[in-house]
């Protein structure tokens, strides 16, 4: 019997092919382990579009640290900022200051870990388009009728040819399960519509919150990461920079400029889109 090293390199290429046709996500991760040869390939699929909150970061600088190549096969970064919680009590209200220092403080620390970790590449190849996301969890749940809340709302950056209709399915689907809950019958499509304004949008101080802003000040000098924001590193590998309409939480024109002229100097493409 043939050994897998004697196998000519494209048939190779073809279980691996089939390998990420056929498995899920984890089980490819997975056989990353196998050989240096199958993390090579496999890494490439697994690295290729990454989706993480900012509980993720840690483990992400980690991954990129002990093998910066990683870094390379990245085409779509799509981090999501979770701020902080609140409660029903507090849905209609704005955000106190407490609120306010407390969310500036962790988006000032994602970005931190995350242009840190994206300073590390200096190869000639590879480009990564990020998509940014901040919001409270509390968001999705007080604001439920406010469809792009929620955590099947195409975050994704997709193709235009895809978007539409996957717009349309995403938007039937939320109507009808909304309209199960509430109980609407054929009919009351008038009394549905003022329902949603009603519960949703009568007033969106705490949804909408303050703009976020990078504070240093907030960042004890002791962190590990403490003088990545107060000198922002250079990322020329970010090509492309998403920010979605719907996302609730802003960042402060001053900060996104510092951040786009500091770090995100060899950025080709900017969307601020659906």
């Amino acid at each position: 019997m043939a050994s897998w090293n004697s196998l000519p390199p494209e048939i190779r290429r073809m279980v691996f092919q089939t390998c990420v046709f056929r498995s899920p996500f984890p089980k490819a991760s997975s056989l990353a382990t196998v050989s240096r040869e199958w993390q090579d390939f496999f890494e490439r699929s697994t690295f290729k579009d990454l989706a993480l909150d900012n509980g993720d970061l840690y483990a992400f600088a980690s991954a990129i640290k002990s093998n910066v190549t990683r870094l390379g096969y990245i085409r779509t970064l799509r981090l999501r900022i979770n701020l902080t919680l609140y409660s029903r009590r507090l849905q209609y209200k704005a955000e106190s200051a407490t609120d306010v220092t407390q969310n500036n403080r962790i988006f000032t620390q994602a970005m931190a870990v995350l242009l840190k970790v994206l300073s590390l590449w200096s190869g000639d190849y590879g480009g990564i388009e990020l998509e940014l996301d901040a919001r409270s969890p509390s968001d999705c749940r007080y604001f439920n009728l406010v469809y792009e809340l929620h955590d099947d709302f195409l975050f994704r950056h997709q193709e235009e040819d895809e978007l539409f209709d996957a717009l349309k399915r995403f938007y039937r689907k939320r109507h009808e399960i909304i309209k199960r809950f509430l109980g609407i019958r054929p009919g009351f499509r008038h009394r549905f519509l003022n329902l949603i304004w009603n519960l949703n949008y009568g007033s969106t101080h705490r949804l909408s919150g303050e703009h976020l802003k990078l504070k240093p000040s907030l960042i004890k000098r002791g962190w590990a990461y403490s003088q990545v924001v107060r000198n922002l590193p250079a990322t020329p590998i970010m090509k492309g920079l998403v920010i979605r309409r719907v996302a609730p939480r802003l960042i402060a024109l001053e900060s996104l400029g510092k951040i786009m002229r500091e770090s995100f100097m060899a950025l080709e493409s900017f969307s601020y889109s659906t």
